[in-house]
C-alpha cells in the first residue's frame, strides 16, 4: 500500500468515527485560520483570500453533506 493509499484509509477512519459533515467543518474552520496566519505573519492578501474562498466552498459541501446526513 503507497502513502496515499494509507492516507485515504486514515481520513476514511476518522469520517467513519465522525461524519463527512464535522469533517468538512472542520476543514471549513482550518481554512480560516490559515487565511488569518497568512494575513497577519506573511501579509499575502492574495493567498489569505484563497484560502478564505477555499474555506467558504468547503463550508457550502458541510452544508450539503449536513442535509444528506453524510
Amino acid at each position: 500500500m503507497d502513502k496515499v493509499e494509507e492516507l485515504a484509509y486514515e481520513i476514511e477512519s476518522i469520517v467513519d468515527r465522525n461524519s463527512m459533515a464535522r469533517v468538512l467543518d472542520l476543514l471549513a474552520i482550518m481554512c480560516a485560520m490559515k487565511a488569518e496566519h497568512i494575513q497577519s505573519n506573511w501579509g499575502d492578501r492574495n493567498l489569505a483570500k484563497a484560502w478564505t474562498q477555499l474555506g467558504e466552498k468547503v463550508a457550502k459541501a458541510c452544508e450539503f453533506a449536513e442535509r444528506e446526513s453524510l
